[in-house]
Formats: C-alpha cells, sequence, structure tokens
C-alpha cells in the first residue's frame, strides 16, 4: 500500500515544471517574487512543490524555510508561528559574521514584541492594523521586557497567560515612555530584516503548504505574515494551496461577498500563478504503473530504471507514443537486471495500468486525480491481501479487483448496491445481467440495472478486462462488504465542496442563508458527488415521520443541479412510501 502523503519521485514529469519554478526563484532580476501553485484536492501541489524544494536546498545561495499552515492550525496566531519559524531558521543560517548574528538576534527578539501585539489584538484588530491591545492583570514586568527588545519565549509565554478581563489595555500598563506604534514596529522590522539578508548575501525562500486546509482565520494570518516580510529585496515566497478554498477564506473572514474584492486579495499577493498539470492518459498509464511497480516484487534498481525510462518517454510525447512494456523491457540496463519474476510483474503492471488509465482520466469522479487513484489502488491492495489470507480462489486477482473498486468509486450509491444484489441473488454468483450486457456491442438504459444511468461509463467498464461472465463473483462482493466501511463517504471531494457537504448534511431549513451560500459555493463538476454523500447518510434514516438532518440540503441542491435531482428522485423512488409532508414539501419541484 500507499502513504497518502506528497511523493519524493516524480512519477509524472512535474519535474519540468518544478525547474521552472526554480528558474523563477533563482533569477535575481525577478526577486522579491510570490509564486502559488495551484491546484484543487489530491492534484499534487505537495508533490510539486517538494520537488521544487529539493532543488531550492541544493543551493547555499538560499535560506529555504518550510511552513506546513495545518500544522499551525491551533498556535496562538499563526501569522507569529510563520515569523517566528522565519526569524529562527535566519538565526541558524547567520554564521558569516558577528555583525550578522546579531542582527538575526534582533530580530528574533522583535518577533516577539510582534507576536504581543498579534497575540493581545481585540475586536478583530490584526497584527498589521490598529493598536488595540488586549488587557493584563500580571505579567507586566515580562511585558516591559518584550516591548524594550530582550523579551524572550518565557516573556511571551508569561504575557500571553496574564490574558483577563480588566479592560486594561497594553498602552496604559506599560507607561507613555514605552508606547509602541505598530505601524513604526513594522517599518523597523522590515529595514532590520531586508539589512540582514543583505548582510548574510543570501535569498530567503519560504514555502508555505496545506495553506487550505486550515480554518479561514487561520489561512489569512498566515498570509499576513507573507505580505509582512514579502516584497523586500532577496526574498521569495512559494504557497501552495487550492485557489478556490483561499478565495472563500478571503470571503468569509472579511464577511464579503464583493468578487472583484476577493479576487484582488490574492492576485495582488501572488505574482506568478502556476497551475498543476493536468493528467492525461499517458501520465495517469505512468504514474499508476510506477505504483504497481513500487508494490511488486521489483528491486529498487530496476523500478528506478523503468520508471525513469517512461519519464523520458513522457517528455517525447509531442513527437511519439508512450512506451509499451516490450520498448521498456527491451532496454540494455533492465534487460541484463530484471529476473524472469521482476520481468512478469513488470509485464502484470504495465497491462494492468494501461487498462485502468483511459477510464482513470475520463471518468468525472476520478479525473486523473493522484490522490484518489492511489486511494483506489490502496483499496485494491487491501481486499487482495484479505484474499491471500483467507485462502479466497486464485481467481480473485489484482485485476478483478481493480475493476470491481472502479465501479464502486465510478458509480452512485444506489449503482454499487444494486451490483451487490445482483450478484449476491446469483446462485452461482455469476449474475445473468451482467453476462447478457457484456455481450450487447451497443447498450440503452433499457438494457441497464436499476441505478446504473452512465452509459458510457458502463460500456468501458464491461470492456475493461477480465470479463465477468464467468467468474464467481461472490467472493469479490464478500470482500467488498468487509472493506466498504473502511471507505470515507466524502473521499474524493474537494475541501471546498466538503466543507459546503458537511453544511448541507447539518441543514433543517432550505431558507438558511448559509445552506443557500453553501449551494452556491460547491463545483458544478462535484455536485453529483456530493448528491451522493448526502444520499449515503440519507439511507441510515430508520423513520421518514419528520424530515432528517440533511434532507433540506438534499432538496436544495436538487433544485440547483440536474444531476443530483435524478439522483434524489432515484433513491426516493426506491422508499417504500413518500411521507405526506414529503409530497407536500416536493409535489411542485421540476427535479421530481
Amino acid at each position: 500500500m500507499w502513504a497518502d502523503q506528497e511523493s519524493k519521485i516524480d512519477f509524472v514529469n512535474y519535474e519540468e515544471t518544478s525547474e521552472l519554478i526554480y528558474e523563477l526563484v533563482t533569477n535575481s532580476s525577478l526577486r522579491p517574487v510570490s509564486i502559488g501553485i495551484f491546484g484543487g484536492w489530491g492534484a499534487g501541489k505537495s508533490t510539486l512543490l517538494s520537488l521544487t524544494k529539493a532543488h531550492i536546498s541544493n543551493s547555499k545561495e538560499f535560506v529555504l524555510v518550510d511552513f506546513d499552515a495545518w500544522l499551525y492550525q491551533d498556535f496562538d496566531d499563526a501569522r507569529s508561528a510563520l515569523l517566528e519559524i522565519v526569524s529562527t531558521s535566519l538565526l541558524a543560517e547567520a554564521k558569516s559574521s558577528q555583525k550578522a548574528i546579531d542582527k538575526a538576534k534582533s530580530i528574533f527578539k522583535r518577533v516577539n514584541k510582534l507576536r504581543v501585539l498579534g497575540l493581545l489584538a481585540e475586536g478583530g484588530a490584526a497584527l498589521l492594523g490598529a493598536p488595540a491591545f488586549g488587557a493584563l492583570n500580571k505579567g507586566i514586568a515580562s511585558l516591559g521586557t518584550i516591548v524594550s527588545g530582550d523579551g524572550t519565549e518565557q516573556d511571551v509565554d508569561a504575557v500571553q497567560s496574564a490574558v483577563s478581563g480588566t479592560g486594561k489595555t497594553v498602552a496604559s500598563l506599560i507607561g507613555p515612555e514605552q508606547q509602541v506604534v505598530p505601524t513604526e514596529e513594522i517599518t523597523e522590522f522590515r529595514a532590520e530584516f531586508a539589512a540582514l539578508l543583505k548582510e548574510m548575501n543570501k535569498t530567503l525562500v519560504v514555502c508555505v503548504d496545506n495553506l487550505d486546509r486550515c480554518l479561514p482565520r487561520n489561512a489569512i494570518q498566515t498570509l499576513e505574515a507573507i505580505r509582512l516580510v514579502l516584497f523586500m529585496p532577496n526574498t521569495a515566497f512559494i504557497v501552495a494551496a487550492d485557489e478556490d478554498m483561499i478565495r472563500l477564506a478571503v470571503s468569509e473572514h472579511y464577511n464579503t461577498n464583493q468578487s472583484r474584492l476577493v479576487s484582488d486579495y490574492l492576485d495582488k499577493l501572488i505574482q506568478v500563478p502556476v497551475y498543476v498539470p493536468q493528467l492525461g492518459v499517458a501520465e495517469v498509464t505512468t504514474y499508476t504503473f510506477a505504483l504497481l511497480c513500487t508494490a511488486a516484487q521489483i528491486s529498487e534498481p530496476v523500478t528506478k530504471q523503468v520508471v525513469a525510462s517512461l519519464q523520458d518517454s513522457l517528455r517525447g510525447l509531442w513527437k511519439k507514443p508512450l512506451m509499451s512494456a516490450n520498448e521498456i523491457l527491451s532496454q540494455k540496463q533492465i534487460a541484463t537486471q530484471a529476473t524472469d519474476t521482476e520481468i512478469t510483474e513488470i509485464r502484470n503492471a504495465y497491462t494492468l495500468a494501461s487498462r485502468l488509465a483511459p477510464m482513470l482520466t475520463a471518468s468525472r469522479r476520478i479525473s486523473g486525480n493522484p490522490r484518489i487513484i492511489k486511494r483506489l489502488l490502496n483499496t485494491v491492495w487491501m481486499r487482495a491481501r484479505i484474499a491471500q489470507k483467507r485462502k479466497m480462489p486464485h481467481e480473485i486477482d489484482k485485476a478483478l479487483l481493480a475493476k470491481i473498486s472502479l465501479f464502486e468509486r465510478c458509480s452512485s450509491a444506489k449503482a454499487v448496491s444494486e451490483l451487490y444484489r445482483l450478484i449476491n441473488e446469483a446462485d452461482d454468483g455469476k449474475p445473468e445481467a451482467i453476462s447478457l450486457l457484456e455481450k450487447k456491442k451497443k447498450l440503452t438504459k433499457s438494457d441497464l440495472p436499476s441505478g446504473w444511468e452512465d452509459i458510457e461509463f458502463i460500456e468501458s467498464w464491461l470492456e475493461l478486462e477480465p470479463k465477468l461472465s464467468n467468474v464467481d463473483l461472490r467472493a469479490v462482493a464478500y470482500l467488498a462488504r468487509e472493506t466498504l466501511p473502511m471507505m470515507v463517504a466524502i473521499e474524493g471531494l474537494s475541501a471546498k465542496a466538503e466543507k459546503c457537504l458537511l453544511v448541507l448534511a447539518k441543514s433543517t431549513k432550505i431558507s438558511s442563508p448559509s445552506l443557500k451560500t453553501a449551494i452556491a459555493d460547491i463545483p458544478s463538476e462535484e455536485s453529483s458527488l456530493v448528491m451522493d454523500a448526502l444520499i449515503n447518510e440519507l439511507r441510515k434514516t430508520t423513520s421518514w415521520t419528520t424530515s432528517p438532518s440533511g434532507f433540506a440540503g438534499a432538496i436544495a441542491l436538487a433544485r440547483s443541479s440536474t444531476e443530483g435531482g435524478k439522483l434524489l428522485k432515484n433513491f426516493l423512488m426506491s422508499l417504500k412510501e413518500i411521507p405526506k409532508w414529503m409530497s407536500i414539501q416536493i409535489k411542485d419541484d421540476p427535479w421530481w
């Protein structure tokens, strides 16, 4: 199985894009520069960022700071967290002269001061905003030390623990001779920062990841900290995030729906947007094949040679097709190193990958998304291991399990339930309906079992090897029953759609403003996925005497999405009867 995290190995030729980003960073005429790596959930933003960092870390010209925004989700102030990590990194790198070390220490102390100003901000006053400081009932000595510029981490903690509701402000407690003006502090901070980088003759490169996983407040605070350091000489920021999620965070944090303001915020912060390349069939074939090879009984040197060959082939797709398994195995280095067992494993992996790739790419529920592909293969491997441990028939191989798992991923919950009903009701585990479908060259809707509506997908799926006509599928159905509860209902949704789903699932009133906002925010291509997840929750309803939580959300989504309306109608038609309250509520809806 494969870890659900960024890859350290480039399986899909992201290397070219990472090299372009590195060239932007190293071009001194472009600095200061801010670069955004944008892409949806699981598209490969972190992997692309990881490859870029590998280039940067090899050069002594840079001070590389790695900041995972999600790790500091519960930090007292996300702005302070980023500034502290940056100042700590600079202090560690300031070895060239005592002057540089002194400047680095001064910046570190100044960050503590700014941290207190940020920690004690009231009424939404931010680090870059008005001096509305919090109240204290003790810790005055520590506060005075910090304001004078000599504060330590312990002093910051002492001030933080001293916050109470006395109503007094920091300004009234520290005395007029120690008064500070935030704008002046920020100006001095930036001046010292620029002087230190000049003294060190280094370029600061800050890589920020997982910003779109944070709550809006934390995401905006991190962006504010970036803005504080940004646009100073010898600095570069690389931010990996879902662009839509950040815009949503801006909208929520500043309580505005003005698209111009929301768009301008990120556009002014990010100078160069770089979008994660969309994977085509060749890239998905390579990615799936590489994953299969790393899990098979193939030595690391052979695996590296095989993957390198495919990477070279991807770069030359403009002039010839992707290499075949025979072309890969015919290369001298691979042919002389690979054993007979490894050659067989490579052929099997390539065959499975090339068969799955077109559907993994074309399916609207997968769309070549690397994370979804990895999770699907993890499901296959998990089931294969269970089959092996329980000594199930050898016919239950990975190709068959992959075909069934693909159906689960790309079909509605109703279609999946119908598939397993057909299998369980067949005496020999060989559904006649599937056998008849495989014999037809062209399908119509009337040919399909209940809930099987996507004719294009079904036709492609039936063509996928192995054929199912003469296979006892009871063991496959058993494995699905054993492992399906482990699969997350909202798996595959973008972070934005997932957030909207949670609002819909809790909704009880169609007129709710938050429900209307969530419906409007659902990406159109994910509306059917959200509806599927809602229906999965509604299936758990044991009594329909009253409207369950989430039903209002389902109705609202059905009214805004044609596909969603079809899915909800099919589900409601499967109920034994339509309650009177429900009939009144939906009787005039076009989808019904």
